[in-house]
């Protein structure tokens, strides 16, 4: 979804040292379109089981598409795992009618924070299990965390949210 500015993230999300990419993308196929490889999540709800769209083509769905790279990076074979991250949220990245909005509505609504960097100060902490870099994701309300626990990924969405 190249409408979003940006639409991906590189950063070390896993914690291992390697490179990995998450991508603003829409689904357009059935599950059964995808690799089996690729894990489907909800971590917005932490529901047992993702339900997947049932018509892709004519309910718009927009997800986050992430690869976990290996040494050579998320771009070489092999990578170390891949994801597919959608659910009802108040993300606004995942919002389909927010890429048909203006164009400074569709600017710097996800953010890559690294896990070893200085923050400025007043600036919330990422989550304390987080194993890696965490991507911030604007949301109407306050500022919410997407990050990877070492097992999946998790959402956090600080006071004042919905």
């Amino acid at each position: 979804m190249t409408a979003f500015k940006p639409f991906y993230l590189t950063g070390d999300f896993n914690g291992d040292g390697a490179e990995d990419i998450l991508i603003v993308v829409r689904i357009k196929g059935r599950r059964d379109t995808l690799p089996s490889s690729v894990r489907i999540l909800d971590p917005f709800h932490y529901a047992p089981k993702t339900i997947f769209p049932s018509d892709p083509a004519k309910n718009v769905t927009f997800a986050l598409a992430i690869i976990h790279g290996s040494r050579a990076g998320w771009q070489a074979a092999p990578v170390t795992g891949k994801f597919l991250l959608f659910g009802e949220s108040p993300v606004l990245t995942l919002e389909s009618s927010r890429a048909q909005a203006e164009p400074e509505a569709r600017v710097n609504l996800i953010e890559l924070i690294r896990k070893r960097a200085r923050r400025p100060r007043g600036s919330l902490p990422p989550p304390k299990d987080a194993k890696g870099d965490v991507i911030s994701l604007a949301t109407e309300a306050a500022d919410s965390f997407l990050y990877w626990n070492g097992k999946t990924y998790r959402w956090y969405e600080s006071e004042g949210g919905e």
